[in-house]
């Protein structure tokens, strides 16, 4: 009996560790995300981009921020990499994509959800562990 406890205790807490946690938009934002009042779509196919369906974009606007999100994507859940590109922002402002004027290219990493559609930005410091927390929330429960 105390043995199957045990067992049950360890599965739950298990199951808790490894289910990406639900973040309100408050504990995303203290988390360096900033979520679009309007998600502005985006061509990717006008760019000669072809994302897989339900593949998340991210876009890194220079060499720094894209080996950043290469460390990142590295360490991030099969699942979620699976689901996960990074692209070179000069490919969106070549096209004359307008990402807002809050948007900073040199600054932030840009986060475009499967339908094309820039819905947010991370804000430096990079940080893996925020970095993770924030990203596994929206690809899992946006």
């Amino acid at each position: 009996m105390i043995v199957a406890v045990i067992a049950l205790i360890q599965g739950l807490f298990l199951n808790k560790m490894l289910t990406p946690r639900y973040l309100s938009d408050l504990d995303l934002k203290i988390n360096g995300l900033v979520l679009l009042q309007q998600p502005q779509s985006l061509s990717a196919e006008a760019l000669g981009l072809t994302p897989a369906p339900g593949e998340w974009l991210l876009l890194a606007g220079n060499s720094a921020q894209q080996q950043v999100l290469t460390d990142f994507v590295a360490g991030l859940k099969t699942k979620i990499q699976q689901q996960t590109a990074i692209v070179d922002i000069q490919h969106w402002q070549g096209a004359g994509v307008d990402l807002g004027a809050d948007y900073d290219s040199t600054e932030a990493i840009g986060i475009v959800d499967p339908k094309q559609r820039l819905v947010g930005y991370l804000k430096p410091p990079f940080n893996d562990y925020r970095m993770t927390l924030t990203y596994s929330s929206i690809v899992t429960h946006r």
